[in-house]
């Protein structure tokens, strides 16, 4: 199932209707709901495009007396509904780094609200969003719409899941993705390999070129760091470059193309 909205709102990757159903439904939700706003994306064009995101401390609206099970889902799957610590960080490297994303097909993994892969529209020819939180699918598909791009596409995916990335690859008609990106989403070690397998996957590299996985996080451990330093050896990246300002850390990972 596929495309079934049109381009701008359309869900990419979707197994069933009952999972296409359930987003469409929090998306109207979310709307009415006093604990969602929209907030200026940082560090954006003059144009400042706009995301819907929860805020911090506000009340519930007319949405918490809708269906019991999606009011339950709004409050178990709250993780990828806020903008996070790495976001501004994010941001404002990459919009002094346009230049790296002019032409390129990115694959956003965990995009939770769509800080990133809203602020890299902004540069790249296109860009997928992707999460497994349907929570997080309703407020990007929204966010989306709202700013009218039209090298957006919105997918499901859960990293690890062959099927799913080759769904969304079809779906897209892409063979591979020249740029995976990643802002605050690998906090253990289980869930970093099987986001490194999934960005490896859909990094297939070209003849001639160079693909790369950039990860952003606010390191909240020595452990954490040590992970993030060490663990994407082991999946056939290197480091080729790293930034580093406190509580911040940023890695661009490598795939040597093929010769």
């Amino acid at each position: 199932m596929s495309n079934v909205r049109g381009h701008h709102s359309a869900l990419v990757g979707v197994r069933n209707e009952q999972e296409y159903s359930t987003v469409e439904a929090l998306r109207k939700m979310v709307l009415l709901d006093g604990r969602y706003a929209w907030v200026n994306l940082p560090f954006s064009t003059p144009s400042q495009a706009q995301l819907l995101a929860r805020q911090r401390g506000a009340t519930a609206g007319p949405s918490a007396l809708g269906d019991r099970d999606l009011v339950a889902l709004l409050e178990s799957d709250s993780i990828p509904q806020y903008v996070w610590p790495a976001a501004d960080s994010m941001c404002e490297w990459v919009a002094s780094h346009g230049n790296m994303f002019e032409g390129k097909c990115v694959l956003e993994l965990g995009c939770g609200a769509g800080v990133l892969g809203l602020m890299v529209a902004q540069y790249a020819r296109r860009v997928v969003l992707t999460d497994c939180s349907p929570v997080s699918l309703a407020l990007v598909l929204e966010s989306v719409a709202r700013n009218g791009y039209d090298n957006c596409e919105v997918a499901v995916l859960q990293w690890g899941r062959e099927e799913h990335l080759a769904q969304i690859k079809l779906e897209c008609g892409v063979e591979s993705f020249d740029i995976v990106m990643g802002s605050d989403v690998f906090y253990f070690s289980n869930t970093l390999k099987a986001g490194l397998a999934t960005a490896r996957s859909a990094l297939t590299p070209q003849r001639g070129s160079d693909a790369m996985f950039i990860c952003g996080s606010v390191a909240r451990s020595d452990r954490m760091d040590h992970d993030l330093e060490e663990i994407p050896l082991q999946g056939g990246f290197f480091l080729a470059d790293s930034l580093v300002q406190d509580p911040f850390r940023l890695y661009i990972w490598k795939v040597c193309s093929v010769q």
